[in-house]
């Protein structure tokens, strides 16, 4: 059984749990929803993330940009979009990986959401 590790709410909640061979992450658009997607992430994805960012404050964009500068997300699944959109939802899950286990944290600045590291 995967163990709950944190919910992050932003536009939508995502509950984090601990799995066998990294994390899943539930995303619902409102804290009733019955069912969610859940994307399962790989502990080696969210080490590599973790390691590659750098200390301050960005929003998706330009962490997005500094990972695909460093050729990270070529490895990703759902490699395809020319403006990386289904990469960015994925990485905002690794993202609320990282926030709940405390390493990274956001906030809401306009509409956009940002990470300090």
């Amino acid at each position: 059984m995967n163990k709950k590790i944190a919910s992050v709410e932003m536009k939508s909640i995502y509950t984090v749990y601990e799995a066998e061979e990294g994390y899943q992450v539930m995303q619902v658009k409102a804290k009733d929803d019955t069912g969610g997607r859940i994307e399962a992430i790989e502990s080696e994805v969210v080490d590599e993330v973790e390691k590659n960012l750098i200390a301050g404050s960005y929003d998706i964009e330009e962490i997005f940009s500094h990972l695909k500068s460093k050729s990270i997300t070529n490895e990703w699944k759902y490699y395809y979009g020319r403006d990386g959109r289904h990469q960015k939802f994925y990485l905002r899950k690794i993202l609320c990986v990282l926030i709940a286990q405390k390493k990274i944290s956001w906030a809401k600045e306009g509409k956009k959401y940002i990470y300090t590291i």
